[in-house]
Protein backbone atom coordinates (compact mmCIF):
# COMPACT_ATOMS: atom_id res chain seq x y z
CA UNK A 1 0.00 0.00 0.00
CA UNK A 2 1.09 3.45 -1.12
CA UNK A 3 1.85 5.73 2.12
CA UNK A 4 1.03 8.73 -0.38
CA UNK A 5 -2.53 7.36 0.37
CA UNK A 6 -2.05 8.30 3.65
CA UNK A 7 -3.52 10.92 5.83
CA UNK A 8 -0.19 12.85 6.41
CA UNK A 9 -0.90 14.96 9.71
CA UNK A 10 2.25 16.65 10.34
CA UNK A 11 3.05 18.50 13.86
CA UNK A 12 5.69 21.29 13.66
CA UNK A 13 7.59 19.95 16.21
CA UNK A 14 9.82 22.43 18.32
CA UNK A 15 13.55 20.81 17.99
CA UNK A 16 13.83 21.38 21.57
CA UNK A 17 11.31 18.63 22.52
CA UNK A 18 12.49 16.21 20.05
CA UNK A 19 14.94 15.07 22.64
CA UNK A 20 13.33 13.80 25.96
CA UNK A 21 15.81 12.21 28.37
CA UNK A 22 14.06 10.82 31.78
CA UNK A 23 15.10 11.82 35.37
CA UNK A 24 11.65 10.37 36.74
CA UNK A 25 8.70 8.32 36.00
CA UNK A 26 8.09 6.57 32.67
CA UNK A 27 6.65 7.11 29.37
CA UNK A 28 4.69 4.90 27.69
CA UNK A 29 4.79 4.02 23.32
CA UNK A 30 1.39 4.91 23.13
CA UNK A 31 1.54 8.10 25.36
CA UNK A 32 4.59 9.57 23.29
CA UNK A 33 2.76 9.10 20.25
CA UNK A 34 -0.58 10.77 21.65
CA UNK A 35 1.45 13.78 22.70
CA UNK A 36 2.04 14.59 19.63
CA UNK A 37 -1.16 14.37 18.66
CA UNK A 38 -1.86 16.87 21.36
CA UNK A 39 0.52 18.66 20.58
CA UNK A 40 -0.95 18.69 16.55
CA UNK A 41 -4.48 19.88 18.84
CA UNK A 42 -2.55 22.44 20.31
CA UNK A 43 -1.03 24.12 17.39
CA UNK A 44 -4.48 24.30 15.90
CA UNK A 45 -6.12 26.08 18.27
CA UNK A 46 -3.29 28.53 18.88
CA UNK A 47 -3.87 28.75 14.97
CA UNK A 48 -7.37 29.52 15.07
CA UNK A 49 -6.28 32.11 18.27
CA UNK A 50 -4.36 33.77 16.06
CA UNK A 51 -6.86 34.01 13.14
CA UNK A 52 -9.46 35.60 15.36
CA UNK A 53 -6.59 38.47 16.48
CA UNK A 54 -6.73 36.83 20.02
CA UNK A 55 -4.31 35.72 22.32
CA UNK A 56 -4.22 32.52 23.90
CA UNK A 57 -5.36 33.65 27.65
CA UNK A 58 -2.97 32.36 30.29
CA UNK A 59 -4.60 29.99 32.20
CA UNK A 60 -6.57 28.85 29.12
CA UNK A 61 -7.05 24.67 28.81
CA UNK A 62 -6.90 23.41 25.40
CA UNK A 63 -9.92 20.74 24.51
CA UNK A 64 -11.12 18.47 22.32
CA UNK A 65 -12.96 14.81 21.76
CA UNK A 66 -10.62 11.84 23.28
CA UNK A 67 -12.18 9.48 19.73
CA UNK A 68 -10.05 12.62 17.57
CA UNK A 69 -7.00 12.63 19.83
CA UNK A 70 -6.91 8.71 19.40
CA UNK A 71 -7.90 8.01 16.06
CA UNK A 72 -4.64 9.39 14.36
CA UNK A 73 -2.46 6.75 16.27
CA UNK A 74 -5.03 3.86 16.09
CA UNK A 75 -3.77 1.47 14.48
CA UNK A 76 -3.88 -2.30 15.04
CA UNK A 77 -4.63 -1.51 18.47
CA UNK A 78 -7.20 -2.07 21.16
CA UNK A 79 -9.32 0.65 21.68
CA UNK A 80 -6.68 3.52 23.35
CA UNK A 81 -9.84 5.37 24.95
CA UNK A 82 -9.80 2.76 27.56
CA UNK A 83 -6.06 3.91 29.23
CA UNK A 84 -6.52 7.62 28.60
CA UNK A 85 -6.55 8.60 31.89
CA UNK A 86 -2.99 6.49 31.91
CA UNK A 87 -1.58 7.89 29.32
CA UNK A 88 -2.40 11.70 30.62
CA UNK A 89 -1.60 10.80 33.82
CA UNK A 90 2.19 9.51 32.61
CA UNK A 91 2.35 12.82 30.72
CA UNK A 92 1.82 14.77 33.89
CA UNK A 93 4.04 13.15 36.14
CA UNK A 94 6.96 11.99 34.08
CA UNK A 95 10.30 14.68 34.82
CA UNK A 96 12.86 14.87 31.40
CA UNK A 97 15.54 16.90 30.47
CA UNK A 98 14.68 18.51 26.57
CA UNK A 99 16.79 18.96 23.97
CA UNK A 100 18.04 19.41 20.61
CA UNK A 101 19.41 17.05 18.88
CA UNK A 102 22.09 18.76 17.51
CA UNK A 103 25.88 18.63 18.56
CA UNK A 104 25.96 21.80 19.62
CA UNK A 105 22.52 22.82 21.30
CA UNK A 106 22.95 25.57 23.56
CA UNK A 107 19.40 25.71 24.81
CA UNK A 108 18.02 22.92 27.47
CA UNK A 109 14.90 22.79 29.01
CA UNK A 110 15.11 20.66 32.50
CA UNK A 111 13.38 18.71 34.47
CA UNK A 112 9.85 19.70 32.74
CA UNK A 113 6.57 17.17 32.62
CA UNK A 114 5.17 17.10 29.40
CA UNK A 115 1.44 18.42 30.60
CA UNK A 116 1.28 20.83 33.78
CA UNK A 117 -2.60 19.90 33.94
CA UNK A 118 -5.07 17.42 31.84
CA UNK A 119 -8.45 16.59 32.89
CA UNK A 120 -11.00 14.06 31.65
CA UNK A 121 -15.23 14.32 31.65
CA UNK A 122 -17.94 13.69 29.86
CA UNK A 123 -19.34 16.11 27.51
CA UNK A 124 -22.83 15.22 29.15
CA UNK A 125 -22.59 13.25 32.35
CA UNK A 126 -25.81 11.60 31.93
CA UNK A 127 -25.69 10.45 28.74
CA UNK A 128 -23.47 7.06 29.03
CA UNK A 129 -22.65 7.42 25.43
CA UNK A 130 -21.94 10.84 25.49
CA UNK A 131 -18.65 11.72 23.92
CA UNK A 132 -15.20 12.14 26.44
CA UNK A 133 -13.89 15.47 26.40
CA UNK A 134 -10.09 16.02 27.04
CA UNK A 135 -8.68 18.95 28.79
CA UNK A 136 -5.25 19.88 28.91
CA UNK A 137 -2.34 22.93 29.99
CA UNK A 138 1.42 22.92 29.51
CA UNK A 139 4.48 24.09 31.22
CA UNK A 140 4.82 28.30 30.69
CA UNK A 141 8.35 27.40 28.83
CA UNK A 142 6.55 24.89 26.84
CA UNK A 143 3.39 26.65 26.01
CA UNK A 144 5.70 29.72 24.73
CA UNK A 145 7.75 27.74 22.18
CA UNK A 146 4.48 26.38 20.76
CA UNK A 147 3.40 29.28 19.88
CA UNK A 148 6.80 31.21 18.21
CA UNK A 149 9.19 27.94 17.62
CA UNK A 150 13.21 29.61 17.08
CA UNK A 151 12.98 26.40 14.93
CA UNK A 152 11.25 23.13 14.34
CA UNK A 153 11.13 19.82 13.01
CA UNK A 154 7.86 17.99 10.84
CA UNK A 155 6.77 15.16 12.44
CA UNK A 156 4.14 12.40 10.53
CA UNK A 157 1.75 11.33 13.05
CA UNK A 158 0.88 8.76 10.46
CA UNK A 159 4.49 7.17 10.27
CA UNK A 160 4.88 7.11 13.79
CA UNK A 161 1.75 5.56 14.10
CA UNK A 162 3.00 2.78 12.74
CA UNK A 163 6.05 2.07 15.32
CA UNK A 164 5.92 -0.44 17.75
CA UNK A 165 8.38 0.32 20.37
CA UNK A 166 9.19 3.86 21.98
CA UNK A 167 12.94 3.65 21.08
CA UNK A 168 11.71 3.86 17.16
CA UNK A 169 9.62 6.52 18.08
CA UNK A 170 12.05 8.56 19.63
CA UNK A 171 14.83 7.95 17.15
CA UNK A 172 12.13 8.38 13.94
CA UNK A 173 11.55 11.90 15.53
CA UNK A 174 15.51 13.21 15.95
CA UNK A 175 16.09 11.32 12.14
CA UNK A 176 13.40 13.42 10.88
CA UNK A 177 15.16 16.11 11.99
CA UNK A 178 17.83 15.88 9.58
CA UNK A 179 15.91 14.31 6.90
CA UNK A 180 16.25 17.63 5.10
CA UNK A 181 19.99 18.00 5.86
CA UNK A 182 22.36 18.35 2.85
CA UNK A 183 24.85 15.93 4.52
CA UNK A 184 22.47 13.16 5.25
CA UNK A 185 23.35 12.69 8.42
CA UNK A 186 22.62 13.00 12.61
CA UNK A 187 24.79 14.96 14.32
CA UNK A 188 27.62 12.73 16.68
CA UNK A 189 26.80 12.19 19.90
CA UNK A 190 28.43 9.84 22.76
CA UNK A 191 26.68 6.41 22.96
CA UNK A 192 25.62 7.28 26.46
CA UNK A 193 23.85 9.88 24.61
CA UNK A 194 21.47 8.19 22.69
CA UNK A 195 20.82 5.25 24.92
CA UNK A 196 19.17 7.91 27.23
CA UNK A 197 17.58 10.02 24.20
CA UNK A 198 15.94 6.52 23.45
CA UNK A 199 15.00 5.20 26.98
CA UNK A 200 11.77 5.85 28.17
CA UNK A 201 12.22 5.74 32.12
CA UNK A 202 15.39 5.69 34.40
CA UNK A 203 17.40 2.12 35.15
CA UNK A 204 18.24 1.50 38.75
CA UNK A 205 20.39 3.43 40.53
CA UNK A 206 23.95 1.84 40.92
CA UNK A 207 24.42 1.61 44.82
CA UNK A 208 28.48 2.14 44.59
CA UNK A 209 28.09 4.93 42.02
CA UNK A 210 24.55 6.69 42.93
CA UNK A 211 24.06 6.67 39.61
CA UNK A 212 21.51 5.26 37.04
CA UNK A 213 22.75 2.16 35.65
CA UNK A 214 22.45 2.69 32.20
CA UNK A 215 23.17 0.02 29.49
CA UNK A 216 26.31 -1.09 28.06
CA UNK A 217 26.11 1.16 23.93
CA UNK A 218 27.31 -2.74 23.13
CA UNK A 219 24.06 -4.29 24.34
CA UNK A 220 21.81 -1.99 23.64
CA UNK A 221 22.63 -1.90 20.31
CA UNK A 222 22.43 -5.03 19.89
CA UNK A 223 19.06 -5.27 22.14
CA UNK A 224 17.60 -2.20 20.75
CA UNK A 225 19.08 -0.33 18.17
CA UNK A 226 19.27 -2.91 15.66
CA UNK A 227 15.85 -4.10 15.58
CA UNK A 228 14.99 0.23 15.66
CA UNK A 229 16.86 0.90 12.62
CA UNK A 230 14.98 -2.13 10.49
CA UNK A 231 11.22 -0.99 12.36
CA UNK A 232 12.01 2.41 10.88
CA UNK A 233 13.16 1.24 7.62
CA UNK A 234 10.43 -1.51 7.24
CA UNK A 235 7.89 1.00 8.07
CA UNK A 236 8.46 4.69 7.63
CA UNK A 237 9.53 6.88 5.06
CA UNK A 238 12.56 7.11 6.14
CA UNK A 239 15.29 5.15 5.68
CA UNK A 240 18.33 5.09 8.38
CA UNK A 241 21.74 3.76 8.80
CA UNK A 242 23.64 3.04 12.30
CA UNK A 243 27.47 4.70 12.02
CA UNK A 244 29.89 4.81 14.25
CA UNK A 245 33.35 6.75 14.46
CA UNK A 246 35.68 6.70 16.72
CA UNK A 247 34.34 10.70 18.17
CA UNK A 248 30.65 8.95 18.82
CA UNK A 249 27.63 7.69 17.51
CA UNK A 250 25.37 8.92 14.57
CA UNK A 251 22.96 7.89 11.68
CA UNK A 252 22.55 8.38 8.05
CA UNK A 253 19.16 9.52 7.24
CA UNK A 254 17.34 9.41 3.81
CA UNK A 255 13.89 10.09 2.80
CA UNK A 256 12.38 7.25 0.26
CA UNK A 257 10.92 8.18 -2.83
CA UNK A 258 7.61 7.79 -1.84
CA UNK A 259 7.85 10.68 0.36
CA UNK A 260 8.48 12.98 -2.94
CA UNK A 261 5.05 12.13 -4.98
CA UNK A 262 2.42 14.85 -4.33
CA UNK A 263 1.51 15.53 -0.83
CA UNK A 264 -2.31 15.69 0.19
CA UNK A 265 -3.68 18.60 0.50
CA UNK A 266 -4.01 21.04 3.69
CA UNK A 267 -7.43 22.57 4.96
CA UNK A 268 -8.82 24.05 1.39
CA UNK A 269 -8.97 27.74 2.44
CA UNK A 270 -12.34 28.24 0.60
CA UNK A 271 -13.57 25.46 3.27
CA UNK A 272 -11.99 26.92 5.98
CA UNK A 273 -13.18 30.84 5.38
CA UNK A 274 -16.71 29.60 4.56
CA UNK A 275 -16.72 27.63 8.09
CA UNK A 276 -15.79 31.07 9.85
CA UNK A 277 -18.96 33.04 8.51
CA UNK A 278 -21.02 30.30 10.46
CA UNK A 279 -19.23 30.70 13.08
CA UNK A 280 -17.95 27.11 13.03
CA UNK A 281 -14.49 26.08 14.46
CA UNK A 282 -11.62 25.17 12.69
CA UNK A 283 -10.52 22.49 14.63
CA UNK A 284 -14.10 20.76 14.56
CA UNK A 285 -14.04 21.07 10.52
CA UNK A 286 -10.47 19.74 10.54
CA UNK A 287 -11.80 16.63 12.47
CA UNK A 288 -14.11 15.99 10.33
CA UNK A 289 -12.17 16.03 7.21
CA UNK A 290 -9.48 13.58 8.81
CA UNK A 291 -12.45 10.98 9.37
CA UNK A 292 -13.23 11.49 5.61
CA UNK A 293 -15.89 13.48 5.06
CA UNK A 294 -15.43 15.37 1.46
CA UNK A 295 -15.18 18.74 1.00
CA UNK A 296 -18.20 18.50 -1.46
CA UNK A 297 -20.54 17.50 1.16
CA UNK A 298 -19.18 20.30 3.69
CA UNK A 299 -19.77 22.93 0.49
CA UNK A 300 -23.37 21.79 0.55
CA UNK A 301 -23.74 21.43 3.61
CA UNK A 302 -22.29 24.79 4.48
CA UNK A 303 -24.74 26.29 1.81
CA UNK A 304 -27.47 24.83 3.24
CA UNK A 305 -26.45 26.24 7.20
CA UNK A 306 -25.93 29.80 5.15
CA UNK A 307 -29.48 29.95 4.06
CA UNK A 308 -30.75 29.79 7.94
CA UNK A 309 -30.87 32.41 10.37
CA UNK A 310 -27.27 32.22 12.38
CA UNK A 311 -29.21 33.60 15.41
CA UNK A 312 -31.54 29.99 15.54
CA UNK A 313 -28.76 27.89 15.60
CA UNK A 314 -27.83 26.81 18.89
CA UNK A 315 -25.91 24.14 18.16
CA UNK A 316 -24.11 24.72 15.23
CA UNK A 317 -21.61 21.66 15.04
CA UNK A 318 -24.43 19.26 15.70
CA UNK A 319 -26.94 21.02 13.16
CA UNK A 320 -23.92 20.77 10.94
CA UNK A 321 -23.34 16.82 11.38
CA UNK A 322 -27.08 16.66 10.66
CA UNK A 323 -26.92 18.32 7.60
CA UNK A 324 -24.03 15.61 6.19
CA UNK A 325 -25.86 12.58 7.66
CA UNK A 326 -28.35 13.37 4.61
CA UNK A 327 -26.25 15.04 2.13
CA UNK A 328 -23.27 12.51 2.06
CA UNK A 329 -25.37 9.42 0.74
CA UNK A 330 -26.39 11.57 -1.81
CA UNK A 331 -22.99 12.22 -2.91
CA UNK A 332 -21.95 8.93 -2.51
CA UNK A 333 -24.87 7.68 -4.85
CA UNK A 334 -23.77 10.04 -7.71
CA UNK A 335 -26.29 12.91 -6.80
CA UNK A 336 -26.00 16.48 -7.19
CA UNK A 337 -26.25 17.27 -3.78
CA UNK A 338 -28.82 20.88 -5.18
CA UNK A 339 -30.66 17.91 -6.24
CA UNK A 340 -31.31 17.33 -2.23
CA UNK A 341 -35.23 18.50 -1.35
CA UNK A 342 -34.74 21.27 0.95
CA UNK A 343 -37.64 19.80 2.74
CA UNK A 344 -35.78 16.78 4.36
CA UNK A 345 -34.48 19.05 7.42
CA UNK A 346 -37.07 21.04 9.24
CA UNK A 347 -37.05 24.23 9.70
CA UNK A 348 -35.17 25.61 13.05
CA UNK A 349 -37.77 27.59 14.27
CA UNK A 350 -39.71 24.16 13.86
CA UNK A 351 -41.06 23.73 18.02
CA UNK A 352 -39.27 21.63 20.47
CA UNK A 353 -41.98 19.98 21.61
CA UNK A 354 -43.31 19.03 18.10
CA UNK A 355 -40.84 15.78 16.52
CA UNK A 356 -39.25 16.40 13.97
CA UNK A 357 -40.77 15.42 10.42
CA UNK A 358 -38.04 14.05 8.04
CA UNK A 359 -39.42 13.65 4.45
CA UNK A 360 -37.73 10.34 3.27
CA UNK A 361 -38.27 8.30 0.03
CA UNK A 362 -38.45 5.13 -0.35
CA UNK A 363 -35.12 4.77 -1.06
CA UNK A 364 -33.62 6.36 1.97
CA UNK A 365 -36.21 4.43 4.06
CA UNK A 366 -34.60 1.32 2.34
CA UNK A 367 -30.73 2.21 2.55
CA UNK A 368 -31.44 2.88 6.24
CA UNK A 369 -32.62 -0.88 6.80
CA UNK A 370 -29.83 -1.68 4.52
CA UNK A 371 -27.65 -0.04 7.09
CA UNK A 372 -28.95 -1.99 10.13
CA UNK A 373 -28.33 -5.36 7.97
CA UNK A 374 -24.54 -4.31 6.78
CA UNK A 375 -23.41 -3.29 10.76
CA UNK A 376 -24.57 -6.44 11.52
CA UNK A 377 -21.42 -8.34 9.40
CA UNK A 378 -18.33 -9.54 10.59
CA UNK A 379 -15.78 -6.85 10.14
CA UNK A 380 -13.80 -9.05 7.69
CA UNK A 381 -16.88 -8.82 5.78
CA UNK A 382 -17.50 -5.35 5.38
CA UNK A 383 -14.19 -4.90 4.74
CA UNK A 384 -13.92 -5.99 0.90
CA UNK A 385 -16.90 -3.51 0.92
CA UNK A 386 -14.32 -0.98 2.19
CA UNK A 387 -11.98 -1.29 -0.05
CA UNK A 388 -13.97 -1.58 -3.05
CA UNK A 389 -15.62 2.13 -2.05
CA UNK A 390 -11.86 3.33 -1.53
CA UNK A 391 -11.13 2.49 -4.91
CA UNK A 392 -14.40 3.89 -6.49
CA UNK A 393 -14.08 7.07 -4.41
CA UNK A 394 -10.76 7.66 -5.48
CA UNK A 395 -11.64 7.46 -8.97
CA UNK A 396 -14.73 10.06 -8.98
CA UNK A 397 -11.94 11.69 -7.15
CA UNK A 398 -13.67 12.38 -3.88
CA UNK A 399 -11.20 10.67 -1.47
CA UNK A 400 -10.07 11.82 0.54
CA UNK A 401 -6.52 10.63 2.27
CA UNK A 402 -7.40 10.20 5.86
CA UNK A 403 -9.87 6.87 4.22
CA UNK A 404 -6.93 4.52 3.39
CA UNK A 405 -6.10 4.89 7.20
CA UNK A 406 -10.03 4.44 7.86
CA UNK A 407 -10.07 1.52 6.17
CA UNK A 408 -6.93 -0.30 7.12
CA UNK A 409 -8.14 -0.05 11.42
CA UNK A 410 -11.16 -1.00 10.60
CA UNK A 411 -13.08 2.60 12.03
CA UNK A 412 -14.60 3.23 8.28
CA UNK A 413 -18.02 4.08 10.29
CA UNK A 414 -16.13 6.99 11.28
CA UNK A 415 -15.37 7.91 7.70
CA UNK A 416 -18.94 9.33 6.65
CA UNK A 417 -18.99 9.23 2.98
CA UNK A 418 -16.73 6.00 2.79
CA UNK A 419 -19.31 4.49 4.64
CA UNK A 420 -22.38 5.46 2.78
CA UNK A 421 -20.31 4.43 -0.49
CA UNK A 422 -19.65 0.81 1.48
CA UNK A 423 -23.80 0.65 2.51
CA UNK A 424 -24.45 1.66 -1.62
CA UNK A 425 -22.24 -1.34 -3.04
CA UNK A 426 -23.45 -4.06 -0.45
CA UNK A 427 -27.00 -3.09 -1.33
CA UNK A 428 -25.91 -3.21 -5.18
CA UNK A 429 -24.07 -6.64 -4.49
CA UNK A 430 -27.14 -7.95 -2.28
CA UNK A 431 -30.18 -6.98 -3.99
CA UNK A 432 -29.20 -5.67 -7.25
CA UNK A 433 -28.91 -2.32 -9.06
CA UNK A 434 -32.54 -1.38 -8.49
CA UNK A 435 -32.53 -1.89 -4.69
CA UNK A 436 -33.76 1.87 -3.93
CA UNK A 437 -36.77 1.45 -6.32
CA UNK A 438 -39.89 0.62 -5.05
CA UNK A 439 -41.33 -2.37 -6.90
CA UNK A 440 -44.94 -2.64 -7.69
CA UNK A 441 -47.51 -5.10 -6.68
CA UNK A 442 -47.49 -6.62 -10.28
CA UNK A 443 -43.83 -6.93 -9.37
CA UNK A 444 -44.14 -8.40 -7.03
CA UNK A 445 -46.70 -10.61 -7.39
Amino acid sequence: MNDNTKDQLKIKKPVQSLVLIPKKGKLSVVARKLYNVILHSTIAQIAEFELQGKEVPADHLFEGRLIDLVMPIQVGQSDLRAKAKEYLQQMSEIRLDWEAPDAHGHVKWTNLGLLSEAQLEKENPKDPKSDVIVRWAFPPTIFKELRHPEMYAQISIYQIAKLSTYEAVALYEICARYRTNAAGVTSIQEPLWWIKALSNKVPEIDPKTGEPKWREWRKFKDEKIKKTVAEINEQTDLSIELIEKKEGVQFAVKRKASEFLPAPNRLNPEIAEAALKLGLKLTDIAALIRNGQSELGLKAAFARMARQDPGNITRKLAYLNKILEEVNPIIADGRAPDQYQQSVLPPLTTPRIEPLKVVLSYKDERRGEIRNEFIQLEKSGQQVFAYEALAELKASKLANPAMSLKVESGAWESAPLLFSKMIELYARATYGHNWGVEQSRTELA
